[in-house]
């Protein structure tokens, strides 16, 4: 317990001294950042906002967007909607397995097929 308190100290020490000799003695690097243009910013109330947004009651109207299609199709239902998604055939059970689930319901109670 004593050595990893020890080496943990050790390591902080030499990790701040670190830091420490860094921040001393490191290059300027304000020195060397680049001179950027501001730009200005106007405050406005919500009120100049909204007259800005609102638009020009004499503005003529906006021509109606065109149809991306010419013609819309009849709606198609599904024959039978209860239908399988995927045509695979289904899978018949072997003589093996119809055995197997007989004797296992002639073996097992109902409370145990419960707990299973």
């Amino acid at each position: 317990m004593r050595t990893g308190l020890t080496i943990s100290s050790v390591l902080h020490a030499i990790l701040l001294l670190c830091a420490l000799l860094w921040s001393l003695f490191a290059p300027d690097f304000k020195a060397k950042a680049i001179d950027s243009e501001s730009v200005n910013a106007d405050i406005i109330s919500a009120t100049d906002f909204s007259q800005m947004v609102a638009g020009s009651r004499a503005a003529p109207k906006a021509p109606a967007p065109k149809p991306l299609v010419e013609k819309v199709g009849e709606t198609k239902l599904a024959d039978n909607p209860a239908s399988k998604v995927v045509d695979k055939p289904e899978i018949v059970p072997t003589a093996e397995i119809l055995r197997y689930r007989r004797t296992i319901k002639k073996t097992t109670s109902a409370a145990e097929i419960a707990f299973c």
